[in-house]
């Protein structure tokens, strides 16, 4: 719960303004969605993977700064001196066609002197119609490329990277932290074992050869 409260003997209207901000917090956490970001999508991927990417942009159209969370597996962290986050880079791939849609500014590949029917030996192989996202992000710009357009790209010169490391188990002198999953490697082993004896042995007792029956 929020709660912005005002000193005992404030007026008024020092009240008011209170009540005022607690609105504006409210609805700004529910506006960019926060319940979702925080419990949908960081709960799961700090737990799991030990991070995530948390970064912040602003949305002009609707005057407001929203949260966007980035997985691990598609991060490159470039950790600073200090042990802190200099950079990131974050590498996916999609279908040619979801990002012709997406990012209008991408003119999509091009199929130059070859006609490719659904069917025959000139169909497209497997993995063909993928593109490759490129995003990079630093204490100075962002940039985001599609194949080899770039789409978007700014030099804010904030001094601080829009995109953040949440990590649930820090590790020193190590880019990515440690989940919970982890700490029970050993006993998830273990009970894989136990299991795979525990099979072999209702294997060998309940369909038992001629041989051993003899």
């Amino acid at each position: 719960m929020i709660r912005v409260t005002p000193d005992a003997d404030s007026s008024e209207t020092k009240r008011q303004q209170a009540i005022l901000k607690e609105r504006v917090l409210y609805g700004t956490w529910h506006q960019t969605k926060m319940v979702k970001v925080l419990g949908g999508q960081i709960a799961w991927y700090t737990p799991l993977f030990g991070d995530c990417f948390l970064g912040c942009y602003p949305d002009v159209d609707e005057n407001r700064a929203c949260a966007i969370v980035r997985s691990p597996e598609l991060a490159y962290p470039i950790p600073g001196y200090e042990g802190d986050l200099d950079g990131v880079i974050f590498k996916w791939e999609m279908r040619d066609e979801i990002a012709r849609r997406q990012f209008p500014k991408y003119q999509g590949k091009r199929e130059v002197g070859r006609v490719r029917p659904i069917r025959g030996r000139f169909r497209k192989a497997r993995g063909d119609d993928l593109v490759e996202v490129i995003e990079y992000s630093d204490k100075g710009q962002f940039c985001r490329w599609v194949g080899e357009t770039q789409i978007n790209g700014v030099d804010h010169g904030f001094g601080w990277n829009i995109f953040q490391q949440v990590q649930w188990i820090h590790v020193p002198d190590e880019p990515f932290g440690h989940g919970a999953v982890e700490q029970i490697a050993n006993l998830v082993e273990m009970g894989n074992a136990t299991l795979s004896l525990l099979f072999q042995a209702f294997i060998e007792n309940v369909f038992r050869s001629e041989e051993r029956r003899v």
